[in-house]
């Protein structure tokens, strides 16, 4: 707050002073236990201390993460660093296809309030995802006797087709020879 040309400093939600005062004052574990009102305003830093123990060495800003924090809640302190906005988007992806498997990679980073937090671990191993494949089946197996057997079946087919040509050239010949018989015999009895 200014008054003329003097800079009062005062205490108050997110400010530099209280910055160092409140999370020291928010270790006080059994304190937070018996007094809800301490415990509800340390909620955001404590939150922080949580997600840096689940994202060692990243450091994350709390407000991109909890709703807690998030929101504007009077009763729940933040610092300045935590009533900063954020947003987060992942800024690329990577499929590349390693044997019979896609392994997945990728860098997302977070910003919030122009700084740039890299998500991504460097250490972090990529567990290859399986390509569904249709089995070889396998397809019977075909020995000498199935070949002796598919041999015979051609020459029987073939037997059966020349017999049923012969079968028909026999039956038009005896057609034939009908009908020169009963041509003959009507010339005959013409004839008489």
């Amino acid at each position: 707050m200014v008054l003329g040309n003097i800079t009062i400093q005062r205490y108050g939600q997110s400010t530099p002073a209280c910055d160092v005062i409140v999370p020291q004052f928010c270790q006080n574990s059994a304190f937070l236990l018996t007094n809800p009102i301490a415990s509800k305003a340390c909620t955001c830093i404590n939150e922080q201390k949580r997600i840096d123990l689940q994202f060692a060495g990243l450091d994350m800003p709390v407000q991109c993460f909890s709703d807690v924090c998030s929101n504007n809640d009077p009763s729940v302190y933040r610092t300045v660093s935590q009533s900063q906005g954020c947003s987060a988007k992942i800024c690329s992806q990577i499929i590349s296809i390693n044997g019979t498997a896609i392994s997945s990679q990728g860098q997302q980073t977070l910003t919030c309030n122009s700084v740039v937090y890299d998500l991504s671990s460097p250490d972090v191993s990529i567990t290859p995802i399986p390509i569904v494949t249709v089995p070889d089946i396998p397809g019977p197996n075909l020995d000498v006797t199935f070949y002796l057997a598919l041999g015979l079946m051609v020459c029987m087919v073939v037997l059966l087709v020349v017999w049923g040509i012969r079968q028909a050239v026999i039956s038009r010949r005896n057609k034939k020879l009908e009908t020169t018989e009963i041509t003959t015999a009507l010339e005959q009895v013409l004839t008489k």
